[in-house]
């Protein structure tokens, strides 16, 4: 299992509306890996301050998280909601 963290700041103020959007985020699918297993064993989203993180636990490559991650309607929906917000800023690892 490997454990990955995606962050990104938001712009000041915007934390009300921010906080809403993520309250309102649905459980991804966990998919599954090449072997079977689910692939996202568990999916954190959060904000603290001005920056939102997402925490993932996978079986897989990032690339295959990020692909299943992405196909899926309730987090499309919520990065769609999210766009506005984003100061430009973000950071990977």
């Amino acid at each position: 299992m490997n454990r990955y963290a995606l962050t990104f700041t938001i712009k000041p103020g915007c934390e009300p509306e921010v906080s809403r959007v993520l309250s309102s985020y649905g459980r991804p699918d966990a998919g599954r890996g090449p072997g079977g297993p689910p692939l996202l064993r568990r999916t954190s989203v959060f904000m603290t301050g001005n920056r939102v993180i997402r925490v993932m636990d996978i079986d897989g490559t990032i690339g295959e998280a990020m692909l299943h991650i992405a196909k899926q309607p309730q987090v499309k929906a919520v990065e769609e909601a999210l766009d506005r917000y984003l100061d430009g800023d973000w950071i990977g690892s």
